[in-house]
């Protein structure tokens, strides 16, 4: 009993900082499944299936129906599907192979989700309050025009780029919660019913160049493409572009761990303490992205 009192009180605090703390709290919607994916796969569905309809009770009578609803169509599944992939008959796939195929999971809940919540609500969930990000824009920049015409370009933008939007936050859920519940059932949970196969080290994460070609094919075609005259184009390709950037991103951030990896610096907690301080400043997402162009043409890792 006391697994599915502790998994219930995780799964609600991630979803109540996702709600109530901005920017920061959204990776609690973006992990909200891992707790129930680790419980299903240290005591088994059943037990799993007691804690996500606890979860959905309280949701739905005492909390908000639209987040009963994501839970359940958005990011339950990916638990199950994670529990699934895990058990011993059904190994039959890489961990890489099991990673695509949570990503696929999210991919298509998530798009049904959004589907009822726009037929019910007449409304686009991802969708931000602007008032709201007006007012935390004004407090991180007073006075800022540079901010503010950066904050207008965003409004502009952001509604054409929500396809990439999906996509990126469905494999950054698919991919965190995936590794987290490998590595915590790893680590802490060595008598789990099943065990997920973990992905290598992320120091060891290795890109095709075809990235390079997709994203240097869409600029190019995308810098004669005119906007006005070719909306649908235009949109696809700068979406495109935005998915290869988050890749080459990645794989800028892979190569720096392994750079640091060999340089002396073994402890993992400050090595990705580094990394998490690398990402938080924007003046560096540029050269992550060099870096990830050069590590796919060239064989850095192998000097």
């Amino acid at each position: 009993m006391s697994g599915i009192i502790i998994t219930v009180v995780l799964t609600l605090a991630l979803l109540f900082a996702g709600v109530v703390i901005p920017f920061v709290g959204i990776l609690g919607f973006v992990i909200c499944a891992l707790p129930l994916a680790v419980f299903a796969c240290v005591e088994g569905h059943q037990r799993a299936a007691i804690s996500e309809a606890i979860i959905e009770a309280i949701l739905l009578i005492f909390i908000s129906p639209s987040l009963a609803v994501y839970f359940f169509m958005s990011s339950a599944p990916l638990a199950g599907a994670i529990y699934i992939l895990s058990e011993s008959r059904y190994k039959k796939f890489t961990p890489s192979e099991n990673v695509l195929i949570c990503i696929t999971t999210s991919i298509i809940t998530k798009l049904f989700f959004l589907l009822a919540y726009k037929f019910f609500t007449g409304q686009n969930f991802l969708i931000p309050n602007y008032d709201d990000l007006a007012l935390v824009l004004n407090q991180l920049y007073p006075n800022s025009k540079e901010a503010e015409a950066l904050f207008n370009y965003i409004l502009e933008i952001y509604p054409k780029l929500i396809p990439s939007v999906i996509i990126f936050a469905s494999g950054l859920e698919g991919l965190l919660v995936y590794t987290l519940t490998s590595r915590i059932i790893k680590k802490y949970f060595q008598s789990a019913q099943v065990k997920p196969e973990p992905l290598k080290k992320f120091e060891d994460w290795k890109f095709t160049y075809s990235t390079i070609l997709t994203l240097f094919i869409a600029r190019i075609i995308g810098h004669f493409i005119n906007a006005d005259e070719y909306p649908e184009l235009y949109y696809f390709l700068l979406n495109l572009q935005f998915l290869g950037d988050i890749i080459l991103f990645t794989a800028g951030l892979s190569l720096t761990a392994w750079f640091l990896a060999r340089h002396g610096l073994k402890n993992i907690t400050a090595r990705n303490f580094i990394l998490a301080i690398i990402i938080l400043i924007p003046l560096s997402w540029p050269v992550l992205i060099l870096l990830g162009v050069a590590d796919m043409c060239f064989t850095i890792r192998k000097q």
